[in-house]
C-alpha cells in the first residue's frame, strides 16, 4: 500500500505505538490508524507539492491527483471536503473542522510624535476655537462704549483675554455688567474642563502605548489600499473563492486586478511571515491551525509576538483523509478515525504539537510603559513651536516693513499691547 503525505518521505514498516506516542506527531498518528502489523506501506510526496485541485485542462494536481490516478491508495492530509473533490475521491469521516483567518503583522507600540494633538478629537479642537470666537464676540457686543476704546482694539483685547484663559494664564478684566461676568465665568468653567481633560488624556497617551490592529475582517482588508493578501494556489480555498460570483470573496479575487493578490506556496510562508507580513503591507490567508503554527514557530525562533490573527473567520471547512473511490480502506479508516476523534485525541495532538502555540494567542494591544520621554517621541511639539515662532517673526518683520513704507516709526503702534496690565 502507498500512502501519500505532505510532511514526510520516510518508508518502512512501523513498530507498535502507545496512545501517548501517537499524539506527538502526524506520522505516529498515522501509525495508530494503520494498526502496525496489519499493513505494509511506504510514504511518497506529490511531485508538485500541492494539496490538489482540478486544472482548466481537467486534470487533477497534488495529492488529490495522486489518489485519483491510483498512484497512491490514501492521502493523509487532512483535506478540505469540497463538492468537486468528492467527484474524484472518497473521504473518511471528518477529523476536525477549521476555518480561514488572516495572519497580520502587529504594529509596533510607539509614542506618536504628534500625540499632543490626540487627547482631543479634531471636532473638539474646532469646537473650542469656535467657542473662543463666540465668547469674544458676545463679550464685546454687550460691553458699554467698549470702555472708551476703539472697537477693534477692544475686541482684540477681549479675544486675547479669553485665549489666556484656555492656556491657563493670568488675566485682569474690569467687568461691570452681570451679563459680562456671566459670559466670562461660563467660559472659565468650560475652559477648565477642556484643559483638565486634555492634560489627563495626554498623560494616559504618554504612559500607555497602543499597537493598532486594523485588519480584523475581509472588509478591513479590502478598505486598506496598501494591504496585499497571500494565498496558497491550487487549494480547496482558492478553488472555492474563484468560483464565487459576488460578495466579499469575489472582491478578494478581484484584488488580482490591482496587484494586491499573490499566489505563494505554503512552504514559503515562514519566510514570507518574517519579511512581507512583518513589514506590515501583506497578510496571509490560511486556516486557523496553520496560522497558529506559523506564529508559534516564529515566537520559538525569535521570542517575540509580532503577529496576530484577525477576529473574523471565513470559509469554514470539514476536513478528513481521502482515498480512492470505492476503496475498502476508506471505510476501515473511517471506523478508526471515529474512535480517535470521539476520544479527543486528534484535538489534543493539535494543541500539544506546536510549541508555544498559546504564547501569542491573547497578546494585549495596549502596553503600560515607565521610561523617560526621548526627543524622538515629542519632536512634533518642538516643530509646532518653531513654526509658530517663525510665523510670528515673519509677521513682525512685515509690520516693520509697512511701518517704514508708510513713514510711521512708532514702535508702540506695531508692538502687541500687554493686555494683562490694562484696566478695562
Amino acid at each position: 500500500m502507498v500512502i501519500l503525505t505532505r510532511n514526510t518521505s520516510s518508508a518502512g514498516v512501523k513498530r507498535k505505538l502507545s496512545v501517548k506516542e501517537a499524539l506527538k506527531d502526524p506520522v505516529t498518528l498515522k501509525d495508530l490508524l494503520m494498526r502496525p502489523g496489519t499493513f505494509r506501506y511506504r510514504l511518497v510526496r506529490p511531485a508538485d507539492g500541492e494539496w490538489g485541485s482540478k486544472k482548466p485542462s481537467g486534470r487533477w494536481s497534488g495529492m488529490v491527483g495522486q489518489v485519483y490516478y491510483q498512484e497512491t491508495d490514501i492521502a493523509l492530509g487532512p483535506h478540505d471536503l469540497t463538492e468537486i473533490r468528492k467527484t474524484a475521491i472518497d473521504y473518511t469521516t471528518p477529523i476536525f473542522n477549521d476555518a480561514r483567518k488572516f495572519v497580520v503583522g502587529q504594529s509596533r507600540a510607539e509614542v506618536d510624535p504628534w500625540g499632543f494633538l490626540l487627547p482631543l478629537t479634531p471636532l473638539v479642537w474646532v469646537g473650542t476655537l469656535v467657542s473662543l470666537l463666540i465668547v469674544g464676540f458676545i463679550t464685546t457686543a454687550i460691553a458699554e462704549n467698549y470702555k472708551g476704546e476703539p472697537l477693534m482694539a477692544y475686541a482684540t483685547a477681549v479675544f486675547f483675554h479669553t485665549y489666556r484663559i484656555i492656556i491657563v494664564q493670568g488675566m485682569t478684566m474690569k467687568l461691570e455688567k452681570v451679563s459680562e461676568r456671566t459670559m466670562v465665568l461660563s467660559w472659565i468653567f468650560g475652559a477648565m474642563i477642556i484643559c483638565w481633560s486634555y492634560s489627563t488624556n495626554l498623560m494616559s497617551l504618554l504612559a500607555v502605548r497602543y499597537a493598532p490592529r486594523p485588519i480584523q475582517s475581509i472588509q478591513d482588508l479590502l478598505d486598506n489600499d496598501k494591504m496585499t493578501v497571500i494565498f496558497t494556489p491550487n487549494t480547496a480555498l482558492t478553488d472555492y473563492i474563484e468560483n464565487v460570483e459576488s460578495g466579499l470573496l469575489r472582491d478578494i479575487v478581484n484584488l488580482r486586478l490591482v496587484g494586491r493578490y499573490k499566489d505563494i506556496h505554503f512552504t514559503e510562508f515562514p519566510k514570507v511571515l518574517g519579511t512581507l507580513v512583518l513589514r506590515g503591507d501583506h497578510v496571509i490567508a490560511t486556516d486557523t491551525t496553520d496560522g497558529t503554527r506559523l506564529i508559534a514557530n516564529y515566537f520559538s525562533q525569535f521570542g517575540s509576538c509580532n503577529f496576530y490573527m484577525a477576529r473574523e473567520a471565513f470559509v469554514p471547512f470539514v476536513m478528513g483523509m481521502i482515498g480512492q473511490q470505492g476503496s475498502p480502506l476508506v471505510e476501515a479508516l473511517t471506523h478508526r478515525i471515529g474512535a480517535i476523534v470521539a476520544g479527543g485525541m486528534y484535538r489534543q495532538w493539535l494543541d500539544s504539537n506546536f510549541a508555544n502555540s498559546s504564547s501569542c494567542r491573547h497578546m494585549p494591544s495596549r502596553f503600560t510603559v515607565r521610561e523617560p520621554l526621548a526627543m524622538i517621541n515629542i519632536w512634533g511639539l518642538f516643530v509646532l513651536l518653531a513654526s509658530g515662532l517663525l510665523v510670528a517673526g515673519l509677521i513682525f518683520l512685515l509690520e516693520l516693513f509697512f511701518a517704514n513704507v508708510s513713514g510711521v516709526v512708532d514702535i508702540s503702534a506695531i508692538t502687541a499691547p500687554v493686555f494683562g496690565r490694562r484696566e478695562m
